[in-house]
């Protein structure tokens, strides 16, 4: 979300203080989100879909461990691999 928001011409500053007020479980919850629709497309049986599931979240600003919450909530259960 970060590198988003910079991309979109908005202030560094401002992008970590609102990054900063945003809840953690609403992180999540858009991540996930994100990540169902991108599984939903390409569908789960790809082989390479975690990498490139991992890259898409992690280009839009999520951490790793909101990514591993993701992953865990998938049905991924080798999370430790990102």
């Amino acid at each position: 979300m970060e590198w988003e928001l910079k991309s979109r011409g908005v202030d560094g500053p401002l992008v970590e203080e609102s990054l900063s007020d945003l809840d953690e479980n609403a992180e999540y919850e858009l991540a996930l989100s994100l990540a169902m629709r991108k599984v939903d497309k390409a569908g789960s049986d790809d082989p390479s879909m975690k990498n490139k599931l991992s890259s898409y979240l992690r280009r839009r600003g999520f951490g790793w461990e909101v990514i591993k919450r993701v992953f865990k909530s998938l049905g991924s259960d080798d999370s430790d691999t990102i």
